[in-house]
């Protein structure tokens, strides 16, 4: 069930749509001293958790039912699509809302709430193309908006306006260069975000070029200029910055490759690795794919704006390279984790909560295909172990553990704390690794490493090891090939790693 404070919260605003229609249109945005009268905007942070369903339509509601009790006390995000050429079948048809209702009552019977993303084109309304062609009826786009926020009323908190519009097989439009496709994608995010905020001014809506981009390889040359960032900067630079509330991006790794998500070569410029191959990368706005998008928003004076990963996975199968589970798992945490440790991000939505069914045209094609495989559980429902209750443990936030165990790292934005809590070890957010001494006048460092590069602490075969992004050694304790041990950060102020199978100690920091 719902809280009675959520509810109540999303009863507030029932009364929006029936407003709008006594009036006979669509009200504009408040502004200025009309807000004092509007409903205080949905609040979103980085903390929240957002979930793509993945697995088909049979069990939907007990799925939605899954992922509430997967986060504990927290409420789940329910990422859904329009997929307007299955609502609307012809231009003089109602909207068919069938097959979305069951899913959206489904997450606001027990207090979740939904991002509703506005895609993809009804033929009727593109020129009779396929729906990944941009809608060219201007009326027809504006019409599917209004009536979906006017339908779902409170129950849908965020809007997101299409699905990676910067690749071709999403998005396109014309001859698809930067300039006709971006500018058409534009123009559909003004219209969209005046008629829900016409509706629902209090709905969050998020626009940009989510995906990393179409590339093209001219000889052993490759150019991608339909980047996220790029699309982003378009926008500014084409006065569209004022039509969104935050900005949608999908920070995928290089799961093909295996890389970890903060993963890019050293140096990123020289031609052998580029950019939008790392979605999430490193903080460095020439190497990872988000600081290059945050760059854009600060270069234009937007930095009080928000960035959602509203898609991030791994899939446990499909990389050039098998990967382990165990592999599959650190690649998730480490992004939810240093997701959460960057300022400027809003939810994370994980895709996917289960596998694509094999009867998916792609999982029929090839069953081995990454796309079907993003699943934190497999096509029947059961848990990816352990990669389903170690994520579920870095979604959830759940408290401080004193113990780093074999096989295991320590991530940016994560941190080891002793059981007293007067010691904590942190993977800091800008590249340190600190052990901290806390106390009623404050934190004292005992110990520091990183030297504002390091990205995880590996504890594997014995050894402890500091890793920048691209995987070069910063620091290690020298005792690799001493078997699985466990790394403790003890009351006493030290940080101790012992061999499991008789206790002795292999390193230590000295510290008190």
């Amino acid at each position: 069930m719902a809280s009675a404070a959520h509810l109540g919260r999303l009863a507030a605003h029932i009364v929006l749509p029936v407003l709008g229609l006594l009036f006979n249109g669509i009200p504009a945005a408040p502004t200025g001293a009309d807000q004092a009268s509007v409903a205080p905007s949905y609040v979103f942070t980085s903390d929240d958790v957002g979930f793509a369903d993945g697995g088909g339509r049979d069990n939907v509601v007990d799925r939605i039912t899954a992922m509430d009790e997967y986060l504990g006390d927290k409420k789940p995000l329910l990422r859904l699509d329009l997929f307007w050429d299955a609502v609307q079948q012809c231009a003089t048809c109602a909207p068919d809302w069938s097959d979305l209702d069951p899913r959206v009552d489904a997450a606001y019977e027990r207090g979740a709430r939904v991002l509703l993303v506005l895609d993809y084109s009804a033929p009727w309304a593109n020129g009779n193309r396929k729906p990944s062609y941009f809608p060219t009826d201007d009326d027809a786009w504006s019409d599917i908006v209004d009536a979906a926020v006017l339908h779902f009323g409170p129950k849908v908190q965020a809007y997101e306006v299409w699905n990676e519009p910067n690749i071709t097989h999403f998005g396109n439009y014309g001859d698809n260069s930067v300039a006709t496709r971006a500018g058409r994608y534009w123009e559909l995010i003004r219209i969209a975000y005046q008629r829900v905020k016409g509706r629902c001014p209090q709905c969050t809506v998020l626009a940009g070029g989510s995906a990393g981009g179409d590339a093209v390889t001219t000889g052993s040359a490759m150019r991608n200029d339909n980047e996220a960032r790029d699309w982003l900067e378009w926008a500014y630079q084409h006065g569209m910055g004022g039509y969104f509330d935050a900005v949608a991006y999908h920070p995928y790794p290089d799961w093909t490759g295996g890389h970890l998500p903060s993963y890019a070569i050293t140096p990123c410029t020289a031609g052998t690795w580029y950019r939008y191959w790392s979605g999430f990368g490193p903080d460095d706005p020439d190497c990872g794919g988000l600081a290059a998008l945050r760059a854009v928003m600060v270069s234009h004076g937007d930095a009080g704006k928000k960035i959602w990963a509203t898609e991030f996975g791994f899939p446990t199968t499909g990389s050039r390279t098998p990967q382990s589970v165990e592999r599959v798992r650190d690649a998730i945490e480490e992004g939810v984790r240093m997701w959460r440790s960057r300022p400027y991000t809003g939810p994370m939505v994980i895709y996917s909560f289960q596998d694509a069914p094999r009867s998916h045209p792609t999982c029929r094609a090839d069953p081995a295909d990454g796309e079907c495989h993003f699943g934190l559980r497999d096509i029947n429902g059961n848990p990816k172990e352990p990669l389903y209750t170690d994520v579920g443990t870095a979604l959830r936030g759940d408290p401080c553990r004193a113990a780093l165990s074999p096989g295991r790292s320590l991530f940016r934005g994560a941190a080891l704390c002793s059981a007293d809590g007067r010691y904590w070890l942190w993977m800091q957010a800008y590249g340190n690794l600190v052990l901290y001494r806390i106390t009623a006048a404050g934190r004292t460092p005992l110990w520091v490493m990183g030297a504002l590069r390091g990205y995880r602490l590996a504890n594997h075969d014995g050894g402890l090891v500091l890793y920048d992004h691209a995987d070069q050694v910063l620091w290690a304790s020298g005792t690799a090939g001493s078997r699985a041990s466990t790394l403790w950060m003890q009351d006493d102020g030290n940080l101790v790693l012992y061999r499991d199978e008789d206790a002795t100690v292999i390193w230590a920091s000295g510290t008190r």
